[in-house]
């Protein structure tokens, strides 16, 4: 390892890290029916956390077991028994061995839910995502109660994530997921407060990191992934 590769980052808020390697969200695709991480998830992330890197960021980790990336992921959608609690401690005192920090991806698939999770996803609007073979369904608008609904339940996989050990939290706001479909003007056509210029498609994300922001400490890091398109700029 290089002497830069090796030298410790620290962040303007003051949290650091030992090195800037970071490994980015990779699907694990290991959760079984219930959704919870097990010996699998701990197994994986010791021996990524054993490979050295500074910060080591979890795959989706879904807020609705209604709408997965794809059958796998973990899903916080409901409060924890004392198994779950105890398998989510697990995982993230894994992921933190050998000095690691370890973050938690947290998503809602939306229109990219496949077909075999759930045949009528919900998105901001009934647009079909146009990939051939069949295996995106037509999505239902989300009404506002359902947004609301939403914003709570990343903001509860946040409070999950904190409580488990994890020291941060990643928003997936990227890759045509569901907030990446209510930023782009090609995904949502609503004309209400959760569309139209970009501070009205924006609403959601927003709303989401600072209802996370307010049931974390200032220590726990807060951090949101966005796609580099243009045209999510659109007025």
């Amino acid at each position: 390892m290089s002497d830069a590769l090796g030298t410790p980052v620290t962040l303007p808020s003051g949290i650091g890290f030992k090195n800037p390697i970071a490994k980015a969200a990779m699907t694990e695709g290991l959760a079984g029916r219930d959704g919870h991480p097990n010996e699998g998830h701990v197994r994986l992330y010791r021996r990524w956390a054993a490979g050295g890197a500074g910060l080591l960021i979890t795959g989706n980790v879904q807020v609705d077991r209604h709408h997965l990336e794809r059958p796998g992921n973990v899903v916080v959608d409901a409060p924890l028994d004392a198994a779950a609690r105890a398998a989510w401690q697990r995982w993230a005192a894994a992921s933190s061995e050998h000095g690691a920090k370890a973050w938690v991806q947290i998503s809602h698939a939306g229109r990219q839910t496949q077909v075999a999770v759930n045949k009528t996803p919900k998105a901001p609007s009934a647009v079909k995502l146009s990939l051939p073979g069949g295996m995106f369904g037509m999505p239902e608008p989300l009404t506002e109660a359902e947004i609301l609904d939403l914003i709570a339940r990343f903001a509860n996989a946040a409070v999950v994530a904190r409580e488990a050990g994890f020291g941060g939290v990643q928003i997936h706001a990227a890759h045509g997921y569901l907030l990446s479909q209510f930023l782009s003007p090609l995904t949502n056509l609503r004309q209400d407060e959760w569309g139209g210029d970009v501070r009205g498609r924006a609403k959601i994300v927003i709303d989401i990191v600072r209802r996370v922001r307010a049931v974390t400490k200032p220590t726990f890091v807060v951090a949101l992934k966005l796609n580099s398109d243009m045209s999510l700029m659109r007025q």
